[in-house]
Order: structure tokens, then C-alpha cells, then sequence
């Protein structure tokens, strides 16, 4: 992680420059993204024809699920481009994950997912190319995440995910992310490409509806701009139950995930709840869990959950969890089967 403001950390830099906000007026107000004061840095390039810079993680990211948040800015008329690289060590080849190219714009996030699965260990490189002469690009807050991009507990909004509609809402010590109308669908997209290959994808939801009407729940993902179903499930939801869906995702390159409700005439009454967004690259059975009617938390905290039901593809009943469970007590599982 790196903010600038007193050094550019594990970094490796090339090209770049780090600037102040006082030196603002000489890049056309090219300042920190925060706009507190004149602190703050950030990296900057700038050229007077079209060449390239780039930043050099000195540090190794090792295997699993990584995420990588940089924020970048563009000036000028013309096109400038960014590509964040990975390169496994001890690997001569580099390889592009994530890349974009335009003209002037504000402040962005990017948000890129690292599979580190080939190599045990990678390096991250960031590369900016200007467009030419007057053009600058800028680089600040680097944060590196050892998790999926796609988790997320709503503690700091929607992360990566985008939809219109859901709001997030905080209680004492966990949050979910709520949407409530009478639209005929409510969808929940992943704000970047989803890392390749076979994955598993889990999500908790609720869904209050006084009229028990029936709603489809869907996973899809999104190949070369056609949505295709992953899983689905059609059943009358009661007041106050939670479930909890973990399916297989086999996705190919850039692509996204989307989760969709579907209801023909939602009602004013109803609400959708969702919480604990996970990717991981364990491989499961496709599985529902009720979660039972109480609210929950995160697994990070201490909860007191119902008795809970795990259920197979297939419908047979494979365990229940017995009273009230927390993080700190060890779980009583049970197996039993369905009549």
C-alpha cells in the first residue's frame, strides 16, 4: 500500500515524479484526489512526446486471490493509456491484466483482480504511456488486498460491486446493502473482470416479502458481452429468512459477475437484503443454507445465529448447526437426512 505522501514506499519508480498539491497551478489543478490541502502527493508523468513510465512493486505478491486499487487521473487532448503487469518471479514473460486509454478525466479507481495461481510468487508492474506533448498522467493510493476483489461485507459500501437502487446500511458491527422497489428486477454487477478459470462464488441474502410471492434469484456471468446462467433458484421467500448460495463459477477472460433478482411485480413490502460476497477458489458443491430468521454477522464477529440447514444440489440434508453459534465457540454439527 502507498499513499506518496512521504515516499513511494516499495515501489520502484521510473518516469514518475512525485508532486505536491502546491504545484497544482503549473498542471492545470492536476491535484490529490482528496482535495484537503496543499500536503498531499501523488505521482505524476508528464512528456513532451509520446513515452512511457512505470511503477515496479519491489515486494511479491504470493499465491491466491489478490486485489490491486490504484487511483489514476489524464490530462490532455489526447489519448493516454495505463496497463497494470504481472510477472511470476524466476518468469521472463510479463502479462497484461487490466488496461485502459483516454483523454482528460477526473480522478478513478481501478480495481484489478490477481489469480495468483501459476507462480508462487509474482511482481506488479504498473505502466503509463502519455499521448504526447501536454499530456500528464497521475498515480496515488495504491492499496493491495489479500482477497478477491469481489469480497465484500458492506463495512466500506458496495466495493467493487455497482447497482443501482441498493443502499447500504450499517448496524453495530456489520453492514448489508439493501434494495427496496417495485421494478421488475433489482441486479447487483461486479465493477471489474472476474479472475479466469473455475472459482467458487457465495453470497448470503434475504428477502422480506409479506405477500410470500415467488422471486428468481440468478448468478450469471458475463463472456464476450453475453450474459450467460450460472445458477438459479425460483422459491416463495418468508419473512425474515436468510440464505446463503455457493456455487461453482467457471469464467473466462474479462468477464463479470451479476446478481439478479427477478420478480414479475415486486411490492412496496418488499425488500432484498444481501451480505458476505465471497470468490475463492475452493471448489464446492452447489449448496443453499438457511440461515434461519435472526440477523447475522460477519464471521469475523461473535453472532448468535438459529438453527441453521445446509443442503446439498441435490436435496439431501447433510448437517444442521445446533443453537446459538460465535466465531470464538467451536460448531456442533449433526448429520441427518431428509425424510
Amino acid at each position: 500500500d502507498c499513499d506518496f505522501e512521504e515516499n513511494s514506499c516499495s515501489w520502484s519508480i521510473e518516469g514518475f515524479r512525485r508532486v505536491s498539491n502546491n504545484e497544482q497551478n503549473s498542471m492545470g489543478g492536476f491535484n490529490d484526489k482528496m482535495h484537503r490541502n496543499g500536503s498531499e502527493r501523488f505521482l505524476i508523468f508528464d512528456a513532451t512526446n509520446e513515452s512511457y513510465a512505470s511503477l515496479k512493486s519491489t515486494q511479491t505478491a504470493i499465491e491466491g486471490l489478490r486485489c490491486l486499487n490504484v487511483w489514476y487521473i489524464f490530462r490532455g487532448s489526447k489519448k493516454s493509456h495505463i496497463q497494470v503487469f504481472v510477472q511470476g518471479i524466476g518468469r521472463g514473460n510479463s502479462s497484461a491484466i487490466w488496461e485502459t486509454s483516454m483523454s482528460g478525466t477526473g480522478w478513478r479507481r481501478a480495481t484489478v483482480g490477481i489469480d495468483v495461481q501459476y507462480s508462487n510468487m509474482v511482481t506488479i508492474f504498473i505502466r503509463g504511456r502519455t499521448g504526447g506533448a501536454n499530456c500528464k498522467i497521475g498515480i496515488d493510493d495504491i492499496v493491495f488486498k489479500l482477497a478477491s476483489c469481489l469480497d465484500c461485507n458492506f463495512l466500506d459500501g458496495l466495493c467493487s460491486w455497482e447497482g443501482k437502487g441498493w443502499n447500504v446500511r450499517t448496524k453495530s458491527n456489520y453492514a448489508v446493502t439493501e434494495f427496496k422497489s417495485t421494478r421488475e428486477q433489482s441486479v447487483l454487477i461486479s465493477g471489474f473482470n472476474v479472475y479466469p478459470g473455475e472459482k467458487c462464488f457465495s453470497f448470503q441474502y434475504q428477502i422480506k416479502d409479506f405477500k410470500r410471492e415467488n422471486i428468481l434469484t440468478q448468478v450469471q456471468s458475463n463472456d464476450n458481452n453475453s450474459w450467460s446462467l450460472v445458477w438459479s433458484s425460483q422459491s416463495q421467500h418468508q419473512l425474515h429468512e436468510w440464505n446463503e448460495i455457493s456455487v461453482t463459477i467457471n469464467v473466462k477472460n474479462k468477464s463479470n459477475i451479476a446478481i439478479r433478482f427477478l420478480h414479475g411485480n415486486f411490492s412496496n413490502a418488499t425488500n432484498i437484503t444481501l451480505h458476505s460476497i465471497e470468490l475463492s477458489n475452493t471448489n464446492r458443491i452447489t449448496t443453499i443454507v438457511k440461515l434461519g430468521s435472526t440477523d447475522i454477522t460477519t464471521s469475523a464477529v461473535a453472532t448468535t445465529v438459529n438453527t441453521s440447514l445446509y443442503y446439498a444440489k441435490d436435496g439431501v440434508l447433510i448437517g444442521s448447526i445446533i443453537g446459538g453459534l460465535a466465531f470464538t465457540l467451536s460448531v456442533l454439527l449433526i448429520v441427518t437426512y431428509l425424510y
